[in-house]
């Protein structure tokens, strides 16, 4: 189970459903968005300088852990507009 999480785009996944779980159970806070995505920030910091990652070598699993963040980034800003 956490072999998974060397692969980029499943911590970004978990990030996103985290955030996106609190945004619906009407719970996402500013604190509860910077406490998420400051972890979120250290786990990938931490995992990049140790070289923990793992390359599959397809673009959009390598690369697709950063659409899913945009599109989450998106729900949070027209949710919090409304």
């Amino acid at each position: 189970m956490l072999r998974a999480f060397k692969f980029p785009i499943v911590r970004s996944l978990f990030f996103c459903f985290l955030i996106m779980l609190y945004l619906v159970t009407n719970h996402l806070t500013v604190l509860a968005f910077f406490v998420i995505g400051g972890g979120y920030s250290l786990i990938e910091s931490i995992m990049r300088k140790k070289n923990l990652d793992v390359a599959t070598g397809k673009i959009w699993i390598d690369l697709g852990g950063v659409l899913i963040i945009f599109v989450t980034l998106a729900f949070v800003l027209l949710d919090t507009s409304q």
